[in-house]
C-alpha cells in the first residue's frame, strides 16, 4: 500500500516550479551601483571609495548633459554605466533615450568606458522571445554606438578592467 501511494505522489502530485519574479530598471540600477561599490572596496580604502562613487552622474554631451546612474570619477569621469532590465519590457521611448545618451557622450567624451549593464531575459520570463529579440537588437545599437554590454556576471571584472590604471595621491 505504501509503494502505491508513493507511486501516486511521484505521478500525479508535483512541486510548482518557483515562480521568479522579473527584475525592472530600479533593480538593474541597484545592481549596477552595487557591483562598482564592491569593486572599488576592494580597490580603495573605505573613505575613497565615497569620493570615487557617484549616482545620478552628469556628463556634458555633445548637445545634452547626460546622466548616468552609476560612474567612477574623481575630478574626471573614470567610466559610467546605466542599468537596464531586459526582463521585463521597457518603453522603446526609454531604450532610445539611452541610445542617444550613449551617442552624445561618447561625441564629447570619445575615451571615456561606458557600460550598459544589463539583466538580459531570463528562460522563464514571460515575453522571452519578444524581450530576447529586443535585448539582441538594442545590445547591438548600445555597442555600435561605444557602450559595453555588461551582464551582471561580467560586470565586477569590466569595472575592476576600468579601473586597473587609477592611482590614487
Amino acid at each position: 500500500m505504501d509503494c502505491l501511494l508513493e507511486e501516486a505522489i511521484q505521478t500525479y502530485l508535483f512541486e510548482p516550479e518557483p515562480k521568479i519574479k522579473p527584475r525592472d530598471r530600479q533593480t538593474a540600477v541597484r545592481v549596477a551601483i552595487s557591483h562598482v561599490r564592491q569593486v572599488l572596496e576592494s580597490k580603495f580604502e573605505k573613505n575613497l571609495v565615497k569620493d570615487f562613487l557617484k549616482t545620478k552622474y552628469s556628463l556634458k554631451g555633445q548637445l545634452n548633459q547626460n546622466t548616468f546612474d552609476v560612474a567612477v570619477a574623481n575630478g574626471k569621469p573614470i567610466l559610467a554605466a546605466q542599468g537596464i532590465s531586459f526582463e521585463v519590457r521597457t518603453k522603446e521611448a526609454d531604450l532610445g533615450n539611452l541610445a542617444w545618451k550613449i551617442a552624445d557622450t561618447k561625441k564629447a567624451i570619445p575615451e571615456l568606458p561606458l557600460a550598459v549593464i544589463t539583466l538580459p531575459p531570463r528562460a522563464n520570463t514571460p515575453h522571452l522571445q519578444e524581450l530576447q529579440k529586443l535585448y539582441e537588437i538594442h545590445s547591438h545599437t548600445y555597442q555600435k554606438l561605444g557602450a559595453e554590454i555588461v551582464t551582471e556576471e561580467r560586470a565586477d571584472s569590466w569595472i575592476a578592467k576600468q579601473l586597473t590604471s587609477v592611482k590614487v595621491n
